[in-house]
């Protein structure tokens, strides 16, 4: 978020910083609102984005060959490279999956393997209830400087340049 705003803040030096938070709450109210309405139409479990990595690695998941160890552990090989994959623990040796939350391609060999649903495998936060939850509270609007309580006090300007 700062880095979309630090833009705007550098173009508006001059400003009051009053004016440059009102600009900012507008513009996240107004995307909030955006946002809510989008995801309301949105069919799918997991997030778009996430949806297109998840076909990018499963495209390539098709070279890794996946073998069954116990419960649901598995090697996942191919050629020299071979990775230690626990779908029960969400974990896999190249660590990608435990650092992004979205199962690697050695996992979705894995998963394609038992025929299992790889939505089940992708963290939370990638999914449409937690993005609701997300922008489920409101900015309220308010009213404009005109309608503000009037005090005694300059305004605060930012530091010199």
């Amino acid at each position: 978020m700062c880095e979309s705003f630090n833009c705007a803040i550098v173009k508006s030096r001059e400003k009051p910083i009053v004016t440059i938070l009102e600009d900012i709450r507008v513009y996240l109210m107004s995307r909030w609102a955006v946002n809510r309405e989008l995801i309301k139409n949105f069919n799918g479990t997991v997030l778009p984005r996430i949806r297109e990595k998840i076909e990018r690695r499963s495209r390539s998941a098709g070279e890794w060959r996946s073998y069954w160890s116990a419960a649901q552990t598995y090697e996942v090989v191919n050629g020299l490279s071979k990775f230690a994959v626990d779908l029960s623990a969400h974990v896999c040796s190249c660590r990608k999956w435990q650092l992004s939350g979205i199962p690697c391609t050695h996992a979705i060999s894995c998963i394609n393997f038992k025929g299992l649903d790889i939505d089940a495998f992708v963290d939370d936060c990638y999914k449409k209830p937690t993005y609701v939850k997300c922008f489920d509270s409101v900015i309220n609007p308010l009213n404009g400087p005109d309608l503000w309580e009037k005090t005694n006090f300059d305004d605060v300007m930012p530091p010199p340049y």
